[in-house]
C-alpha cells in the first residue's frame, strides 16, 4: 500500500476526506452570514446621522463622543468587510477539488494545515472582534449595558483565542 493511499488524518490531510471538506464549507458559509449581515447594518448605520451621546446621556459625561463612535462603527464594518473578502475568496479557492489538491500537493499536508490554522484564527477574530467596537460604541450611550457588552465580548474572544490554539494550533503540529 502506498504512503499517500493510507486514509487522511486531520485538519486538510487530503481531499479525499470529505467530512473536513464539509465542515469548512459550513464554517465559511457561516462566516460569510455573519460578515454580510454585519457590514450592512454598520454600514447603514455609519451613513446615517448617529445622535450625539451627549445629548442622550445629559447630566452625566459620554465615555466617547460622537465622531469616536462613528470610528468605531467604522472599524467594526471594515472587519466585517475583511471577514467576508477572506472568506468568500477562500471558499471560491477550495471549492474546486482538483484545485483543492493542487494546492495541498504544492504545499504539503504540514503548511496547508498550518495555513489552513491560521486562516481560522483570522476569520474567527475577524468575526468576534467587530462585535468588541460595537459594544465600545454602545458605550456612549447606555454606559452600564455597554461596558458589560465590552467585558463579555472580551472573554468571548480570549476563549476562541484559547479554543483556536487547543484545537486547530496543536493538531496542525501533530
Amino acid at each position: 500500500m502506498a504512503a499517500n493511499s493510507a486514509p487522511a488524518r486531520g485538519a486538510g490531510a487530503g481531499t479525499e476526506d470529505g467530512v473536513f471538506w464539509g465542515w469548512l464549507d459550513g464554517y465559511l458559509n457561516g462566516i460569510i452570514g455573519i460578515a454580510i449581515l454585519g457590514s450592512q447594518i454598520t454600514f447603514t448605520v455609519l451613513v446615517s446621522e448617529i445622535a450625539d451621546p451627549a445629548a442622550v446621556l445629559q447630566p452625566a459625561t459620554p465615555a466617547f463622543g460622537r465622531e469616536t463612535v462613528r470610528a468605531f462603527i467604522g472599524v467594526s464594518w471594515l472587519l466585517f468587510i475583511a471577514s467576508l473578502g477572506i472568506s468568500s475568496f477562500t471558499k471560491v479557492v477550495l471549492s474546486d477539488p482538483h484545485e483543492r489538491a493542487w494546492l495541498i500537493a504544492r504545499m504539503g499536508v504540514r503548511r496547508f494545515r498550518s495555513l489552513y490554522s491560521v486562516l481560522t484564527l483570522v476569520l474567527d477574530a475577524l468575526s468576534v472582534v467587530p462585535f468588541l467596537f460595537l459594544a465600545l460604541a454602545t458605550t456612549a450611550y447606555l454606559p452600564v449595558i455597554g461596558w458589560i457588552g465590552t467585558a463579555f465580548v472580551s472573554l468571548f474572544s480570549l476563549v476562541v483565542a484559547v479554543s483556536w490554539f487547543l484545537l486547530d494550533w496543536r493538531a496542525s503540529l501533530v
